[in-house]
This record gives structure tokens, sequence and C-alpha cells, in this order.
């Protein structure tokens, strides 16, 4: 009997040994991933502040500085500020006023393109309707000897917002909710001052909003600007018509905070601007910028502002806020009332800061959403909306281009709805889940271009650099 006690407690010993040991390799695993997320982070951050010196000395930019030399010899120390696939963006002296000016040019694949140069001669056009409201005042356009378009305007004082977030993910600096409110404040402004002159910029994001940011007591910049928001980037906008409409001409956009109605190329109008300032907030409040699910609850604990940004936030542009006006008055209010009845608290995320930065990098890049899709809507339609809208390796091409098509037929208004509820198998509310499924699809296939997009021009820059470290 002795020895069955023994040799059970030999066994019960063995398998409490052999739990802890599992539970040991899942710890010293959870270590290895969080210091390779943070190697990760620290690599993204350090390749932020090496970009000038990689930039500087790359053929591409040396060629620009040549043809500088003979467009635009008032021109001196051009300094890189950011560079995308197809865009440069630098600081430089204009020796005529001796003021710092900011010059955007076509770079890489952008060089001979004729949309990507009406991209920046659109923004030029913008700027000079605007005058400086809220947006930097333009100086001049023009095109070099080689045709490379140009854009020079009035240098902004400030950092880009995306800048600050991602610097305060490596701190592990979350918001509170009066700095959300008051960021949300200064640029619905912004957006409501440049409605009023007939313009909607179609393509607001962090990376688009400029300011002085108010410093935290441990002198960290917060979120809270300390000058009003001065927005940037106009390629996309668009002049309102009478009616308040206007053709969206332009492709680039921003997956998730571009206004779906812009994947069809279809009419838009101020509610766009409505739908990308929802998706702000959402990014701000939630960790991503997402339609709040159901799970936002735990994370939002106020129904009046959920209610807020899912209606701004909708596909459906007759469900959203009519004006920007109108969703500062659902909006502001919810926040300010959230913070009187629980105090003013750090938001929420589900997500850690490290992935919350790649979100902010990766998710706010632009890249070229056009799809080439048919006229023949009404046999694409119907073959689509009995089909499952799930990605996967073997049929992403088709659910993508069958997502286009439908979203260019709804918002084109070439759904004959009464035909297809007729038949009988396609119900309102279905036919309601497809589109919204198909807007996903779009959203989540252009973030993952813009993500390896992003990630192989940051591979490109590291590789040149001739004198890489090691680690």
């Amino acid at each position: 009997m002795f020895d069955v006690l023994i040799s059970g407690a030999a066994v019960f010993l063995a398998a409490i040994s052999i739990l802890v040991l599992q539970i040991e390799r899942r710890a010293i695993r959870r270590v290895r991933l969080v210091q390779r997320e943070q190697r990760s982070s620290y690599q993204l951050v350090t390749s932020w502040y090496r970009s000038q010196d990689l930039i500087k000395e790359s053929p591409e930019f040396i060629q620009l500085l040549t043809e500088l030399d003979s467009s635009a010899k008032y021109l001196t120390n051009l300094t890189p500020l950011s560079l995308t696939r197809s865009r440069l963006v630098g600081r430089a002296i204009d020796k005529r006023s001796g003021q710092a000016v900011t010059l955007k040019t076509l770079i890489g694949k952008g060089v001979g393109s004729a949309p990507d140069a009406r991209g920046l001669f659109n923004e030029a056009f913008i700027l000079s309707l605007l005058g400086g409201t809220r947006s930097p005042k333009l100086i001049s356009a023009f095109s070099t000897e080689t045709g490379r378009a140009v854009v020079l305007r009035e240098f902004q004082d400030g950092v880009s917002l995306d800048r600050i977030l991602i610097r305060n993910s490596t701190l592990d600096k979350r918001p509170r909710y009066s700095e959300v409110k008051d960021l949300l404040e200064s640029t619905s402004s912004a957006i409501s001052e440049i409605h009023s002159l007939g313009i909607v910029h179609g393509d607001l994001k962090p990376a688009n909003l400029v300011a002085n940011w108010r410093p935290l007591a441990d002198g960290a910049p917060s979120i809270s600007p300390e000058s009003d928001v001065t927005l940037l980037d106009f390629e996309s906008a668009v002049v309102l018509d009478p009616v308040g409409v206007a053709e969206s001409r332009s492709f680039r956009g921003t997956a998730f905070f571009m206004a779906p109605e812009r994947y069809a190329s279809s009419l838009i109008g101020r509610s766009a601007d409505v739908y990308s300032i929802s998706a702000l907030a959402s990014l701000l409040l939630t960790g991503r910028p997402v339609r709040p699910g159901q799970s936002a609850g735990a994370r939002i604990a106020s129904q009046p502002l959920r209610d807020a940004l899912r209606k701004g936030f909708s596909v459906f542009i007759d469900e959203r806020q009519s004006s920007i006006e109108d969703w500062i008055n659902d909006v502001i209010p919810a926040i300010t009332a959230l913070i009187e009845r629980d105090g003013d608290q750090f938001v929420d995320w589900p997500v850690s800061m490290t992935e919350f930065a790649r979100e902010v990098t990766y998710q706010t890049a632009t890249v070229d959403t056009s799809t080439k899709i048919t006229s023949n809507y009404q046999q694409v339609i119907e073959s689509l909306l009995l089909m499952s809208l799930e990605l996967s390796a073997r049929n992403t091409d088709a659910i993508v281009r069958s997502s286009a098509e439908l979203i260019s037929a709804f918002y084109n208004d070439a759904i004959d709805m009464r035909q297809l509820y007729a038949k009988g198998s396609i119900t309102p509310d279905r036919l309601r889940k497809r589109i919204q499924d198909a807007v996903l699809v779009l959203d989540e296939n252009n973030r993952h271009r813009a993500h390896v997009e992003n990630e192989a021009l940051e591979l490109k820059m590291l590789n040149d650099e001739p004198n890489s470290p090691s680690d």
C-alpha cells in the first residue's frame, strides 16, 4: 500500500514538474516575443531618424537636386522630411525671401506618372483657393525640365499627429480623454472652415494633421494641440458644386480613413470628411481605425459616444451626420459627459503600444486604391450576393475585384433594388451586410498593400545604407 502511495506521489510530482516546465517555457516565449517587439519598435524608430541621411545619399535625391539647380536656382539647403514610393517632402530655403519653404515633388514611380502629377497640381489649386485657411499658403507650382511636378508652400511649423502617436507609443504613453477631445475639437473646426469655402479634403488621417502639441508634465508631447490644427495633403480634395457634391477623381487614399464612396470614384460630399474624422476618433478611442463593434462597449464606456461614432463611420452616406457641425454636436458633448462622469481617464486600448505604433505607421499610408472594374453591374452583383466575402490565399484577387464591383455599383446607383428583392433570396439586410463586407475587404486589402509597400521601402533604405549597424 505504501509503495502505491509513493508511486502515486511520484507521478503527481512528475505531472507538477511537467506543468511548471510548460508554464516556464510559455513565460520565456512571451518574454522573447516582447523583446522582439521592442527590437522591432526600436528599429522602426531609429529608421525614422536615419532616413534623412539615407535619402540624401540616394541616386534619386541627387537627380532631384540636379533638376532643381536648373529649374529653381533660388532653392537651397533642401532637407528631406518624409519619403514614400512616389512622393518626397522636404524643407528648403527660398533665397528670394530668406524664408523656409516646404517642397513636395514626385520621386520613384511617381515621376512621369500623369495621375500623380495631376494630384500634385490639384493640391496646388486647392491651396490657392484656401489662401492659408487652416492650411499652408501656396507659393508656386511648376515642372522641372524633365517634367517632374513640384509644389512649393509655406513651411508649416509643428509636428504631424502620426509622429506624436508613434513617439508616445514607444514611451508607453496613452492619451487621456481630454486630449482626444481637444484634438477632435481643433480638427473638426479646421474641417468646418474648409467646408465653408466649398472644399472637401477627402484624405484626413494622422499624417495630415500638424500642430504644436501641449507638453505633458514630464515634457513629452500630448495630443492636445497648443496651436490650431493645420490640414496637409490636399491631393484628393475636391471643390463642391452648388448642390454640395463633386466627382472624386483621385485614386489615392488611405484604407479605413477614406470614405468608401471614393473607392467607386463616385460623387462625394462633406460627409466624406465626417467619415474620416470618425475613423480618427475610433483610432484614438479604441486603438484601431475600424468601425466600433460590440466589443467597443468595454472600451468606450458611453453609449451616446459609441452611437455618434458608429453613425459618422457608416458606409451608408445617408446614415452619417449631414455636416461636420452635426458631428461636433454629437461627439464633443458625449466625450465631455464621459469625462464628467468617470473622470479624465486614459483611453483603454486592447492592443500593445508596439502594435498601436505599427497600426499608425502602416495603416495611415496612402496607396493607389484603383481597381479595374466592368460596367456589367447586374451580372456581377447577382453572383456576388450569393458568395462569401472571406479573403483567402486562393481567392483574394477575385474577392477584391468582386467587392470593388459591388461598391462601384452601389455608390453609382447602378443597383436595381426592386429587381434584386423580387428574387426573394436577397433581402435588404443581406444587401446591407454584403456592402459592409465589401468595404471591409477593400480596406483590409489596401491596408495590407500599404504594410507591404512601406516595409519594402524601409528595407530598401536600410539595405542601401553604406554603414548600417550590425544590430
